[in-house]
């Protein structure tokens, strides 16, 4: 005789000899059916629990926790990671989002201290990711809603995959044990089977996440040098923006204007100090060939080109494969948004800015749709070098100044071209420019990579993925070489 369990707003017939200790109804959940079978074709040395994998787990919970943000972060503040910090798509920890607390908290709590060779698992709230550490240089804590251990007995690269594949996120999701937040707790968490295969099929998966890894580590040192040699040029670290809410401004220095942010003293810190450092400044319409917008195109299900809204753009990247919109090829071939290699993408509403991303060479057909301006680069000035200007501080001050709007501010196509833009040397515009470009490559093919080796995980799980050729070697996973060269001639 089956048993009926209830737990609202699930209900499910279970016959006695399926229920495993679990009676909450969401458990037996149609959707996990396949779970057990996926498993049930593997021998039972190839199947273990999670918990068996790991060394030294634990989650902290820390008392009266007080956190801060950019630009409130106090001296000697340390990064407190919390699960929303775990980049799903590239298992990695999304440093530019972390909160901070007070480096006594460190010495309170030494156990939540993040360490090299860390798996962190999201186990509070929904998208519960998964990221492997490797090597950690900075002081930070862990934070309650993250648990977190070393590894043995499997390639932790692996394991991550694992855990983010389609099978280990369900596994996780079915074992979750309170319906009002989503959490799962640590003897839970412990208890999701983990499929071990062969040593060489779990280096397979886990070398195409430690090449994401390694892309997203160069990506972030171009990034980071490109920036450098900006601040060398702009003085950059040096600029501080005056808080002051009034200004005295001669009529003769009106312009069109009169709204009063716009002749606030900070905005005309900018051209003072590019003036003192000795460098010229143009308008920026000089350095492009065009700036303009369009309106979003008619969408369609059956569209198959990317149609980018502003959603779609972040500071170097655009989520280009999972577009807003798409549209059909009848369609794009009469928008005037079409978009070329090499496109600045520059998100026009204004919170408080704009953010600003390049198209890059290989991506085919693509268009943009309103609110988004399209700004295209003369023959003189680099787009890399001009997007970094748009992200840096004196795009964004420009950006802030120039919007219009008192619910939604945006920045219009002949605002752009009156920001004020330092005209640097064609090879230092090379130099800054090639390395952006590189670092939006590198972090498209670290996504990338990433998505392949959970793939690979699917296909192991589902019985698809051809062992065979891993195990005589035929079947390799991509290198950095493999890379490289792609990178050529950028």
């Amino acid at each position: 005789m089956s048993h009926i369990l209830r737990t609202a707003p699930s209900c499910a017939v279970v016959p006695p000899e399926e229920i495993k200790g679990r009676i909450d109804a969401s458990y037996y959940d149609e959707r996990y059916n396949d779970l057990d079978k996926e498993l049930s074709r593997f021998r039972s040395n190839q199947k273990v629990l999670l918990g068996d994998l790991l060394d030294s787990p634990r989650r902290i919970l820390y008392q009266k926790t007080t956190t801060f943000e950019q630009p409130n972060i106090p001296d000697e503040a340390i990064p407190f990671i919390s699960g929303v910090d775990l980049d799903g798509d590239t298992m990695s920890i999304n440093w530019s989002r972390v909160k901070y607390v007070e480096s006594w908290m460190a010495d309170r709590y030494p156990k939540g201290k993040l360490f090299s060779g860390a798996l962190l698992i999201k186990v509070k709230g929904p998208n519960q990711h998964t990221v492997y550490v490797s090597e950690n240089n900075r002081l930070a804590l862990v934070s309650g809603t993250v648990f977190f251990s070393k590894t043995k007995g499997c390639d932790p690269y692996y394991l991550t995959s694992y855990l983010s594949s389609k099978s280990g996120v369900k596994w996780r999701s079915r074992l979750r044990t309170n319906t009002t937040v989503e959490f799962i707790g640590n003897e839970e968490l412990r208890n999701v089977p983990v499929l071990l295969p062969d040593e060489k099929v779990q280096r397979f998966i886990g070398k195409q996440l430690k090449l994401a890894e390694e892309c997203r580590r160069r990506a972030d040192a171009l990034l980071k040098e490109a920036n450098q040699m900006f601040d060398q040029k702009l003085l950059t670290s040096s600029f501080a923006a005056s808080n002051e809410k009034s200004n005295f401004i001669d009529l003769n220095r009106l312009q069109e204007r009169i709204a009063a942010e716009f002749y606030l003293p900070k905005y005309y810190q900018i051209n003072s100090h590019f003036t003192q450092i000795g460098l010229r400044t143009i308008d920026f319409g000089s350095a492009c060939e065009s700036i303009f917008r369009s309106s979003t195109p008619k969408r369609s299900d059956a569209g198959n080109i990317p149609c980018l809204l502003t959603t779609d753009i972040k500071p170097y990247k655009i989520s280009h494969t999972q577009a807003a919109i798409k549209i059909e090829p009848n369609i794009y071939r009469n928008h005037v948004g079409k978009l070329q290699a090499k496109d600045i993408v520059y998100s026009s509403i204004c919170s408080p800015h704009g953010d600003a991303a390049i198209v890059l060479p290989h991506w085919g057909k693509m268009s943009a749709g309103g609110d988004v301006t399209v700004i295209r680069a003369n023959d003189d000035f680099h787009p890399g070098y001009l997007c970094l200007f748009l992200n840096s501080i004196f795009g964004r001050m420009q950006s802030e100044r120039y919007s219009r709007g008192s619910v939604q501010r945006r920045v219009y196509p002949d605002d752009i071209e009156s920001f004020s833009l330092p005209h640097l040397s064609k090879d230092e515009q090379n130099q800054i420019g090639r390395r952006v470009i590189q670092f939006q490559i590198l972090c498209e093919k670290s996504f990338e990579i990433s998505s392949q080796a959970k793939e690979a995980t699917d296909k192991l799980v589902k019985g698809h993925l051809d062992t065979d050729a891993i195990l005589s070697g035929k079947l390799k996973a991509p290198t950095w070489e493999n890379i490289e060269k792609e990178l050529e001639g950028i």
